[in-house]
């Protein structure tokens, strides 16, 4: 079963396969954060929103649009963070 732990360990992983200097800490934390971003819609639950709505859990959140939105964001924010590379991190991080 996937958990907090499982979640980032692809980022992390794939950090230190690259090593620092393509992925910079900060990049590493937006990787660890946007691996974790789909699973967010548990809070769905304490909103009172449906399980089986789009809304609810494994809905939108887990779907390939809000992969590349997460990604096109990452590409937004990315010059001013000081990266690159942050949208395709942002969507290795997802995956």
């Amino acid at each position: 079963m996937p958990t907090v732990f499982t979640h980032v360990a692809v980022p992390v992983c794939a950090a230190i396969a690259l090593g620092t200097r393509r992925v910079p800490v900060p990049a590493l934390l937006a990787g660890m954060l946007a691996s974790l971003a789909p699973d967010f819609d548990g809070l769905a639950f304490k909103l009172g929103i449906a399980y089986g709505g789009m809304a609810g859990h494994r809905g939108f959140t887990h779907t390939l649009v809000f992969a590349l939105l997460l990604g096109l964001a990452g590409w937004w924010l990315a010059p001013r963070w000081g990266m690159r590379r942050a949208a395709g991190w942002a969507w290795i991080a997802l995956c």
